[in-house]
C-alpha cells in the first residue's frame, strides 16, 4: 500500500482541533467582554479599561496551546514516520518482492528531531500574533462603534455585532508562509501541520525502501488530480541520482505532494510494479474544490453564530448553518463524493 500524505491527516487532526477551538474561544472571549454592560452610558470607557483582564484570557488560551503543542507534535512526527516504514513494507509484499530486509526499520532520529522542531517553533511562532491582532481587534471594534453611533448610522449593539461579524469573518489572519502567500491562523496551522506530518511519512517510507536497496518510486494516479500533480501521475522517479529517471526531489519542488495533496509514492521494482494511470476527470478535481468552499460557508457562519450578541442574530446564522448543511448533502449525494464532516467543524 503506497503512501500519501494524506494517510498522516488523521493524525493532523489532534493539533488542527486545539487551534480551531483556541481562535472561537478567542473570538467568544471578545463577545462575551464587549455585550457586557453594553447599555452604559461609559461603555467605551469601561471596555477599554477592561483591556488587561482580556489580555490575562487571551494568554490563558495561548498557553493552553503551546502546551499541547509540545506534548502533539513530537509524538505525532514519529508516528508518521513509523507510518511511512509500515507502508513500504505493506508496498513490496503486495507486488511481490520477496526479499524484504528484516530488523532494519530504524528511525533516522535526526531527520524527525528536525521536522518536529521546525513544525514547534513555526506553530508557536504564531501564538504572540494571537494575543496582540485580538487586542487590536477589541479596540478596533470599540472604536468603529463610537464612530457609528455619532454618525448615527448605527445603534451600540449593531455595530459592535457588525464589528464582531467582522473579526469571525476574517479570523485571526496575516501569517505568511516562505512563498510569502497570507493564511489565517486556523489555516496556517492546518497547512503546516499537514505538510510536516505527510513529509515525516513519506521519509519513513523512503528510509525503507533504502534499506531494502530500492531507489525508484511510482506515484500514483487518480482521475481527480489538480494541475500541479498531473504531470507527474504514473512517473518513475529517483530518491538518489539515477540519469535514467527524473528526480522525486524535482517533482516535489514543481508542486507534488503540496498541502492536502491526495498522490502516493510506492516501490518500483523492474518487472514487479505495475503501472496503472487513471483518465484524468476535470470536473471530480472542480468538485472537490467546491466541496471545500462549501466547507468554508459552514464554518463561515458557524463563527457567525459564535460570536452572536444577540437572539435573533444567533437565530440567524443558525438558520444559515443548517442551510448550508442542507446544500452539502444535496451536493454530496449528486457527486458521489465523501463527505468530511471534520473539516466544516470549528
Amino acid at each position: 500500500m503506497p503512501v500519501s500524505p494524506v494517510d498522516a491527516e488523521g493524525m493532523a487532526r489532534n493539533l488542527l482541533d486545539v487551534y480551531t477551538r483556541a481562535e472561537v474561544e478567542i473570538m467568544r472571549i471578545i463577545a462575551r467582554a464587549l455585550a457586557r454592560g453594553l447599555d452604559a452610558p461609559q461603555w467605551a470607557a469601561n471596555k477599554l479599561a477592561e483591556i488587561s483582564t482580556i489580555k490575562r484570557k487571551l494568554e490563558k488560551v495561548v498557553e493552553m496551546i503551546t502546551k499541547e503543542v509540545g506534548v502533539e507534535v513530537a509524538k505525532a512526527v514519529e508516528e508518521a514516520y513509523m507510518l511511512g516504514h509500515r507502508k513500504a513494507d505493506h508496498d513490496l509484499r503486495a507486488i511481490g518482492f520477496d526479499m524484504i530486509k528484516t530488523g532494519l526499520s530504524r528511525i533516522d532520529r535526526r531527520k524527525v528531531a528536525v521536522l518536529a522542531e521546525t513544525l514547534r517553533g513555526t506553530l508557536e511562532g504564531t501564538h504572540l500574533r494571537i494575543v496582540r491582532q485580538s487586542l487590536d481587534e477589541y479596540r478596533t471594534i470599540i472604536g468603529k462603534t463610537v464612530e457609528m453611533m455619532e454618525v448615527g448610522v448605527l445603534t451600540r449593539q449593531q455595530a459592535t455585532q457588525a464589528g464582531l461579524n467582522r473579526f469571525a469573518d476574517r479570523g485571526i489572519s496575516g501569517f505568511q508562509d516562505r512563498f510569502g502567500r497570507n493564511w489565517t491562523l486556523t489555516s496556517y496551522a492546518e497547512m503546516a501541520t499537514r505538510t510536516t506530518y505527510g513529509q515525516s511519512a513519506l521519509e519513513g517510507t523512503m528510509q525503507r525502501l533504502r534499506d531494502n536497496d530500492l531507489d525508484l518510486v511510482v506515484i500514483s494516479s487518480h482521475s481527480g488530480s489538480c494541475p500541479l500533480c498531473e504531470p507527474w501521475e504514473g512517473e518513475v522517479l529517483s530518491m538518489g541520482g539515477s540519469k535514467d529517471h527524473p528526480s522525486l526531489d524535482t517533482a516535489i519542488s514543481e508542486g507534488l505532494f503540496h498541502p492536502n495533496c491526495g498522490h502516493s509514492l510506492g516501490a518500483y521494482v523492474e518487472g514487479l510494479t505495475t503501472i496503472e494511470k487513471v483518465a484524468h476527470d476535470p470536473q471530480e478535481y472542480e468538485n472537490r474544490q467546491k466541496q471545500r468552499k462549501m466547507e468554508r460557508d459552514i464554518r463561515f457562519w458557524k463563527k457567525r453564530e459564535a460570536v452572536a450578541i444577540s437572539k435573533d442574530e444567533g437565530l440567524k446564522a443558525r438558520i444559515k448553518v443548517r442551510e448550508k448543511q442542507a446544500n452539502m448533502r444535496a451536493f454530496i449525494e449528486d457527486t458521489g463524493l465523501t463527505r468530511q464532516r471534520h473539516r466544516e467543524q470549528i
